[in-house]
């Protein structure tokens, strides 16, 4: 039988929460595009409703991730993980700050949550998931000021140094991101290390602020514009993974990139190919610092107010040549970076499976467990055939399918089925 790690349970339970969170992202984002065209009092309210849709995502992935670790009574304790999530989250609130995307944040106490009650019977589990939960709010509250003066200090080191700043502000922005914090970009899009003018008598501040103004100058290159190219770059990378997932995984695949470019947040396409594998992240990194530094050396002058979905760059679209010929190579480059990923270090669902010692001989033999895609019939689907060792193993080799009527490698199929 196929034996799954925590790993394995852990992806396979937050393919809902992607395909949930993804519908909240983009209703969140027209809410905020709808609610600039009315008056101030119904723009508060859309954006107040934006928010919750926002806060919503957490408290999805902490449930599902709750549940799939969980034993007995799964949706109380589904409910019982978003209890936790919320003593954190009061907890940071109380202290000055809040966590509003945290995807992360409720992955991280659904896991916690779930652990306690596999690990422990039912009442010390709810007893320590609940003072775990309260002490480490307690202490996220309380590093807050020494997290500030971290963030004011890496936004001034990032401040009015050209190009230099495109590659401190797209290495970090996405990092904060991950764990659901916006503190970082907003010191540049709101505050005056994102750079500071007078229009009229009035003292703007923060690229944002001043692009909504009017202002389209090298500011807006170098923290904005880049944002495009790297949606249409996790463009690129989904249409590689599609031929890579089973059919579930392609369902919420294809969600998280249609949101991710309707709504400009990258945070569910970053943790989705987290999960998927460590080198495509921060290979997702280094198509972010690769993008910022095109929009700079190119002077792109497109920016965003919200978030910086297609549909912003569709009502604001300027620098029409660069965007579409920039787009276009961007895509291909996500393409073949996930590409160059996939063949050389695999992508995890088959790295986390159980294999009996007398098979690995023939594992071996086939170029090891990341060169496995999956079985079709009785045939194997490989990455790499110039991986396969026919000297150990007597098979035919059709392209990247493998035929065999040696007994191990018919055997290995019970463990490789579902990959």
């Amino acid at each position: 039988m196929r034996i799954f790690t925590n790993f394995n349970k852990l992806h396979t339970a937050l393919l809902l929460p992607f395909v949930i969170c993804s519908v909240f992202a983009i209703v969140s984002e027209l809410l905020l595009i709808i609610s600039g065209y009315f008056d101030s009092q119904l723009n508060e309210a859309l954006t107040v409703f934006s928010y919750l849709f926002d806060i919503l995502c957490g408290y999805a992935f902490c449930s599902f991730a709750a549940a799939k670790f969980a034993k007995g009574k799964i949706l109380f304790k589904a409910l019982w993980s978003i209890f936790c999530l919320l003593i954190i989250q009061a907890s940071i609130y109380s202290f000055g700050n809040t966590v509003n995307k945290s995807y992360f944040l409720g992955l991280l106490v659904g896991i916690l949550c779930g652990l306690c009650f596999n690990k422990l019977d039912d009442i010390t589990a709810y007893i320590i998931s609940f003072f775990v939960s309260l002490t480490l709010g307690i202490l996220i509250g309380f590093s807050l000021e020494y997290y500030n003066d971290f963030v004011m200090m890496l936004a001034s080191l990032t401040s009015d140094k050209g190009g230099i700043s495109s590659v401190i502000f797209s290495s970090f922005n996405y990092l904060f991101k991950l764990f659901g914090s916006n503190d970082f970009e907003n010191m540049i899009f709101t505050k005056s290390y994102g750079g500071s003018m007078f229009f009229g008598s009035e003292l703007v501040t923060g690229v944002k602020e001043l692009f909504a103004k009017g202002y389209t100058g090298q500011l807006v290159s170098t923290y904005l514009a880049g944002h495009y190219f790297l949606l249409l770059s996790i463009l690129g990378i989904g249409i590689g993974m599609m031929s890579s997932l089973r059919k579930s995984q392609k369902t919420a695949l294809i969600f998280t990139i249609i949101s991710t470019l309707i709504s400009g947040r990258i945070e569910l396409a970053i943790l989705f190919f987290l999960l998927e594998s460590p080198f495509l992240f921060i290979s997702v990194l280094l198509l972010s610092v690769i993008s910022y530094l095109a929009s700079y050396v190119l002077k792109l002058s497109v920016g965003y107010v919200n978030n910086g979905g297609i549909i912003e760059l569709i009502l604001g679209f300027n620098d029409g040549l660069y965007i579409v010929v920039g787009g276009v190579i961007f895509i291909a480059l996500g393409y073949f970076v996930y590409k160059y990923c996939y063949e050389k270090y695999g992508i995890s669902d088959c790295l986390n499976i159980y294999i009996p010692t007398r098979l690995n001989g023939v594992v071996k033999a086939l170029g090891g467990i990341k060169n496995i895609v999956r079985f079709k019939g009785n045939d194997l689907e490989i990455r790499n055939p110039k991986l396969i060792d026919n000297l150990s193993l007597s098979c035919e080799i059709d392209g990247n399918i493998v035929k065999s009527s040696q007994e191990e490698f018919l055997e290995l199929k019970e463990y490789l089925y579902e990959c």
